[in-house]
């Protein structure tokens, strides 16, 4: 089959429109699926409300009313049903979500709430999985993202997923000094202990950066060799055990490590944590344990060293 000139342009020239009509659609905001039927875990009379609300939550984000974003947002200012209730993460909250705020969501389906379905209506909350477009300074962004979707009252809340990792890149200091960081790490020792806590550094993780690197020696007060250690790392936002193999010589320091998060989200800032020395076990396999109380949760609320 031949073609002349003037068609083949044509047909270039209709290819290039409707491929760049096809792009520009894609990078418009689009309204919430009115046809969402995939959420069968939500109430079906509740499922008109919701979709009013996402267009809600969306639309203050387009219009960049931001007081109006903040009360649809409701207690979990994220995913993961974080709390954000005090006003001091207010700003740092607001300004992440203006950096690339969710200018349109298309729901796909939803996934079980974290809640036992026994439970009231205002005690549950559903995970809405779909399309968001987020307006960046490079141009929209379309990715698939989740919502925590709850309800109180009458009422649906939102729950946007969070931007720590890009906001991280930005905001996070490798070079912060060691020095810094330790003022985060309490040492909690009853006068009994066999060990003293000495040299402590923490350094922040190259790659993941809410992550820190703790590390510190455990100097042997006693004249019996140690055989190994078990301490703990907490703070009220969890905490962490570890078992450590590590010979330490009378009046001698061994190093230990542990790896912990510095915070749940960026917006909450560094954690305080409390270090403490939970066994210690000699060569002659007695055992030294700190007192019950340092190794039980009140520990949160003993005096630090």
């Amino acid at each position: 089959m031949k073609y002349n000139r003037n068609e083949m342009t044509r047909a270039t020239n209709a290819s290039f429109v409707l491929v760049l009509f096809v792009a520009v659609s894609l990078a418009q905001p689009r309204p919430p699926n009115s046809d969402f039927t995939a959420g069968s875990l939500i109430p079906t009379k509740l499922k008109p409300s919701l979709i009013s609300g996402l267009e809600s939550y969306t639309l203050a984000q387009r219009e960049k009313r931001w007081e109006d974003l903040w009360v649809l947002m409701g207690k979990h200012k994220l995913t993961g049903a974080a709390k954000f209730e005090a006003e001091k993460e207010k700003p740092c909250i607001l300004d992440q979500i203006k950096s690339s705020p969710l200018v349109s969501f298309t729901p796909e389906y939803s996934t079980f709430s974290t809640e036992i379905l026994s439970l009231p209506l205002p005690k549950r909350w559903w995970l809405i999985h779909g399309s968001g477009t987020f307006e960046t300074k490079n141009g929209n962004i379309e990715r698939k993202t989740t919502i925590v979707a709850s309800r109180s009252g009458n009422s649906w809340y939102f729950a946007g997923p969070s931007r720590d990792r890009e906001w991280e890149k930005e905001h996070v200091d490798l070079k912060t000094p060691s020095s810094e960081l330790a003022k985060f790490i309490s040492v909690l020792s009853p006068p009994s202990s066999p060990v003293s806590v000495e040299d402590i550094r923490v350094s922040i993780n190259s790659e993941y950066l809410s992550l820190r690197k703790l590390r510190f020696k455990l100097r042997n007060g006693t004249s019996k060799q140690i055989k190994s250690i078990a301490y703990r790392i907490a703070s009220r936002g969890g905490n962490i055990s570890v078992g450590a193999g590590q010979v330490i010589d009378p009046g001698e320091a061994e190093e230990f490590e542990v790896t912990y998060s510095g915070y749940g989200y960026y917006c909450q800032g560094e954690r305080q944590f409390k270090l403490i020395v939970e066994t210690v076990t000699y060569s002659d396999d007695s055992m030294w344990k700190a007192p019950p109380k340092f190794r039980s949760r009140s520990y949160l609320q003993l005096p630090l060293q």
